[in-house]
C-alpha cells in the first residue's frame, strides 16, 4: 500500500483525473493514521493511570478505630455507707475469706473476728475508703453488690472494677484460700530444654607447615636443604559442618555429624642450581655432581589443598554464664577422609618441583580437636556462637616414609544452635 506521502506527490503531479483505487487508499491511509494515533494515546495513558492508582495505594491512610474505653467512678474517698442484708430466699452465706493476703489490694475483714461483717478497702495513701458491710445480692448474676467497684460473687471471689489509679495493683483476687496466679496471669515457661540439639557451623582455618624431612642417605641432592628452607608456608582454608547432640547427663552432651575441611599451604620455593647431580639408573643414588656454566635459579609458588570429609565424634560441655551467655568446651575426635588434592613437592634427589600423586597419600586419617565456645541466647530455643579451636592430625598423609606431615591448624567458626524441645 503506498504511503501519504506517495499520495500527495501523486496528486501534485498529476495532469489527469486521480484513479479510482487512489481515493481508496488516501481512506485508508487516514482511518490508519487515526487508528495509530489512537493506539498511541492508549498505550500513553494506561501506565499513567496504573501509576496513579499505585501512587493512591501506597499512600492511602489506614483507618483507625479510637479505643473505646469504658471509665468506671473511682472510690468515693470518705463514703460510708452501711445497708442491712435483706433475708435472703436463696440461702447464700456471705464468704469468710474474702481475698488472699499476699495481694496488692486486699479487702480487710474488720477486727480480729474473721467473722464479722464489716470490710474495708484500703485506697491510696493507706486510707479506708468505704466501708462495706453485706450488699444486696442479684439472683440473676450471682453476685453481691457493693458500693463502688466492689463485687462479692456467691463462690466467695471479689472482683473489682479499678479505677484509673496507678497507684492500684492487682496480683490474685482468688478466694480460694490458696495463692495461684497462674490462673490469672500467663504461666511463665518452665518447660525444660529437651535432649537433643542440632548446630550448624562455617568458619575460616589457618594450617600451619609440619612437614618433616628424613633425606635418604646417597639418594638426597647436597643443596637440598637450602632449596627447601622456608619453602612451604602457612595457608588459609576453610571449616563447615552440622552436629546432632545429645545430652547424655546434665550439662554433658554426644554428639556426632558430617564435616567438610580444607587444609591449604603455600609453596615459596626460591633456590638456585649450581651442580647437576649424575644417578645411577639401577639404584637411583647420586654418583657424582656436574658443575653449570650457569647456575639455575627455580622459583614456584602454588598452594597444595587437601579436602577432606571428617566424621566427628565429640563430647560437649556447657556451663550457664550471667544472662543470655554460655560458655562451652568440646572434645572430638575426627575420622578425615581424603576427597581430592592438588599438590607439590621438592624432589630430594634432582632439586625439581614435582607434582603429587594421589597414590602418594593416605586415603584416610585421624585427628582430635579441641574447641571452646561463648554462645547468646537469641530466641527462646535459638543460640549464635563463635567457637576457635585446635586440631592436630595424629597420623601421616603421606606413605612415604621419609617425609612426615601430619596437619595442625586453628579455626573460629560461627555456629547457629536449635534446642529440641
Amino acid at each position: 500500500m503506498k504511503n501519504w506521502k506517495d499520495i500527495q506527490e501523486e496528486i501534485r503531479t498529476s495532469r489527469e483525473p486521480l484513479k479510482e483505487g487512489s481515493w481508496d487508499e488516501m481512506s485508508s491511509m487516514l482511518r490508519g493514521n487515526t487508528l495509530g494515533r489512537k493506539w498511541l494515546w492508549g498505550l500513553l495513558l494506561i501506565p499513567l493511570f496504573l501509576g496513579l492508582g499505585t501512587w493512591g495505594y501506597l499512600n492511602r491512610k489506614p483507618s483507625v478505630t479510637e479505643p473505646q474505653i469504658e471509665k468506671t467512678s473511682p472510690v468515693k474517698a470518705g463514703a460510708t455507707e452501711n445497708r442491712e442484708l435483706p433475708a435472703t430466699q436463696t440461702g447464700v452465706k456471705r464468704p469468710k475469706n474474702v481475698v488472699n493476703e499476699d495481694t496488692e489490694m486486699i479487702a480487710r475483714t474488720g477486727g480480729t473476728d474473721h467473722q464479722s461483717p464489716d470490710a474495708s478497702l484500703p485506697g491510696p495513701g493507706n486510707t479506708k475508703q468505704e466501708n462495706i458491710k453485706e450488699r444486696d445480692f442479684s439472683e440473676s448474676t450471682g453476685h453481691f453488690q457493693g458500693e463502688g467497684n466492689l463485687q462479692w460473687t456467691a463462690k466467695g471471689i471479689a472482683t473489682l472494677n479499678l479505677p484509673e489509679n496507678p497507684q492500684l495493683s492487682l496480683k490474685d483476687l482468688s478466694g480460694s484460700g490458696e495463692t495461684n496466679p497462674d490462673s490469672i496471669f500467663h504461666r511463665t515457661n518452665t518447660a525444660k530444654p529437651g535432649r537433643w540439639e542440632i548446630r550448624v557451623f562455617v568458619g575460616p582455618t589457618i594450617s600451619l607447615n609440619t612437614r618433616k624431612y628424613d633425606p635418604e642417605e646417597g639418594k638426597t641432592h647436597k643443596q637440598f636443604d637450602q632449596a627447601n628452607d622456608n619453602a612451604v608456608i602457612p595457608g588459609l582454608g576453610w571449616d563447615a559442618g552440622a552436629e546432632l547432640r545429645y545430652r547424655v547427663w546434665k550439662s554433658f552432651r554426644l554428639s556426632s555429624g558430617l564435616g567438610i575441611n580444607k587444609v591449604v599451604t603455600r609453596n615459596q620455593y626460591d633456590y638456585t642450581v649450581n651442580e647437576i647431580p649424575v644417578i645411577d639408573s639401577a639404584t637411583g643414588n647420586i654418583l657424582a655432581y656436574i658443575p653449570v656454566n650457569s647456575a639455575q635459579r627455580v622459583t614456584q609458588g602454588s598452594n597444595n589443598i587437601y579436602n577432606f570429609i571428617n566424621i566427628p565424634v565429640s563430647l560437649y560441655y556447657e556451663k550457664p554464664l550471667m544472662g543470655r551467655w554460655t560458655f562451652t568446651a568440646e572434645a572430638i575426635h575426627h575420622t578425615s577422609i581424603l576427597l581430592s588434592q592438588s599438590s607439590y613437592k621438592l624432589n630430594s634427589t634432582t632439586l625439581e618441583v614435582n607434582r603429587e600423586e594421589r597414590e602418594e597419600l593416605n586415603n584416610m586419617i585421624n585427628a582430635f580437636q579441641l574447641r571452646l565456645g561463648l554462645r547468646y541466647r537469641v530466641g527462646s530455643n535459638f543460640y549464635l556462637a563463635v567457637e576457635p579451636s585446635y586440631r592436630a592430625y595424629y597420623q601421616d598423609v603421606f606413605k612415604d616414609s621419609h617425609v612426615s606431615w601430619k596437619p595442625r591448624d586453628f579455626s573460629i567458626s560461627l555456629s547457629g544452635i536449635v534446642k529440641l524441645y
